[in-house]
């Protein structure tokens, strides 16, 4: 559906004569043949793509072969730069949920380079914990909140509008069980 907008809209700025921006043509998608970020080099022939990217991270120690294997499918080759945030902070590289191999690291991540927003944004579509926890992510909820007050300089009352919204949302995907 992405593919067809774009195709859709550069079809109908090119009938207005606009198929331009800042200096250069806009085309139709390209995205088939370009890799998602983290994802260059890992199909070339001959490597051992992901599974090599996964042995590289749980032979630093840091992680075990689940998150190790979970980061690698997740982030490709930017796992490492994931991983590192947990150099100045060893907290980070402590899981969000037991259960589950997202790590507090990822928070950071999502918000310093994914330019993640909400505490939804992160633990909806970032870090899927709504869709894989037990819980949904209401447990880290306030945490992840906090993380988010912290870099993007949240008021208090700020912060917790966000944490309500993230509420309200979890709550919604549970109206089902009282129809």
């Amino acid at each position: 559906m992405a593919k067809d907008t774009v195709d859709r809209v550069v079809e109908l700025l090119e009938l207005r004569g606009d198929a331009a921006f800042d200096g250069r043509t806009i085309t139709g998608c390209r995205t088939k043949h370009r890799p998602l970020p983290g994802a260059q080099g890992l199909l070339a022939p001959g490597t051992k793509g992901v599974a090599q990217v996964a042995r590289r991270l749980e032979e630093t120690g840091a992680v075990t072969t689940r998150v190790a294997q979970h980061l690698a499918e997740a982030y490709g080759n930017r796992a490492d730069g994931v991983l590192a945030r947990g150099n100045d902070d060893p907290s980070l590289l402590q899981r969000i949920d037991p259960e589950l191999p997202y790590l507090w690291a990822e928070v950071e991540h999502a918000v310093a380079v994914d330019l993640a927003r909400t505490v939804e944004d992160v633990l909806v579509r970032r870090i899927p914990l709504c869709l894989r926890g037990r819980d949904q992510g209401l447990g880290a909820a306030e945490r992840v909140a906090d993380r988010l007050a912290a870099h993007l300089g949240w008021s208090p009352d700020e912060r917790a509008g966000h944490l309500a919204d993230y509420r309200s949302y979890v709550a919604s995907t549970r109206r089902f069980r009282n129809a």
